[in-house]
């Protein structure tokens, strides 16, 4: 785990939803096993703070992240860069996608707010993530967000929810563009729908196969590996994202599995870690 970027961990407190730990707790975690950072998010608050305060008293380890949950609030989102988020996500929960109401298009164009929304991000040298986005508006985030110059990334594009054919990944593909491929989308790959899986490492091989066909197809250059656990009745996220990289090795060499889960996540961060191309500081 020396050295490797989760950027997808669920910290608690988080509104009604439960976590299986704090954000220092996995923040403390993640320290323990060398790992180079975390980003931690919640559907329900700014974690900046959170990360600043657990910085100060660890050493750097975890960045925070905004969810925009609340809205398409492009002040809210400036705030919390500010503040020393590095990465703004686009609405999840309450996603009209998902079960919420906010939409980021009209007519399949963005609506004005999403697309200051890019443009501040891209001027501040920070990624946005999809969020709970549907097909037609993870397209228009993309398509606007190559022309303005955002980086992206693309979230769960193997998952139920926010599904992206390989097609579309492979037109989508391109420089700042990520796929973020999670080891809780092999766990539960019908989500919002849960599905029963009692042991903590089982996954779903079709799942499985489905992920590592879009990698070759796509790219490994432009994959991202994160665990986005956190989650009560799932493995400890240190534990999965371990067992991910592990899984992932069966089908990629090491410096394959490096560059998902070292060197992009950096890179799509921007580069905050100093990295080199090859992941070494």
């Amino acid at each position: 785990m020396n050295g490797f970027i989760d950027i997808h961990q669920h910290g608690g407190p988080d509104g009604d939803m439960v976590r299986k730990r704090t954000d220092f707790e996995l923040a403390e975690a993640a320290k323990k096993e060398g790992m180079a950072g975390i980003v931690l998010k919640a559907h329900t608050r700014d974690t900046t703070e959170s990360a600043k305060k657990i910085n100060d008293e660890l050493g750097t380890i975890c960045y925070g992240s905004l969810v925009l949950n609340n809205g398409i609030d492009p002040d809210q989102a400036e705030r919390a860069i500010t503040s020393g988020a590095r990465l703004i996500y686009f609405p999840t929960i309450n996603a009209l996608n998902h079960k919420g109401s906010i939409k980021i298009t009209n007519n399949g164009v963005l609506i004005p707010e999403a697309v200051r929304v890019l443009e501040l991000t891209c001027e501040q040298n920070v990624p946005v993530s999809t969020g709970h986005s549907s097909l037609e508006e993870t397209i228009a985030l993309v398509d606007k967000a190559k022309e303005i110059g955002t980086r992206v990334i693309v979230i769960h594009p193997e998952l139920a929810l926010t599904f992206v054919p390989l097609e579309i990944q492979k037109r989508l593909a391109g420089d700042g563009i990520y796929f973020e491929r999670t080891f809780y989308g092999l766990r539960n790959p019908n989500y919002p729908n849960r599905d029963s899986r009692s042991g903590l490492f089982e996954i779903d091989d079709q799942a499985l196969e489905l992920m590592v066909e879009n990698i070759r197809n796509v790219g490994v250059s432009s994959t991202i590996l994160s665990s986005d656990l956190g989650q009560p009745w799932n493995v400890e996220p240190v534990q999965g994202f371990r067992y991910f990289l592990d899984l992932m090795r069966k089908y990629f060499d090491d410096n394959e599995v490096l560059q998902m889960g070292r060197v992009n996540p950096a890179f799509a961060l921007g580069n905050v870690f100093h990295f080199s191309e090859k992941g070494g500081k």
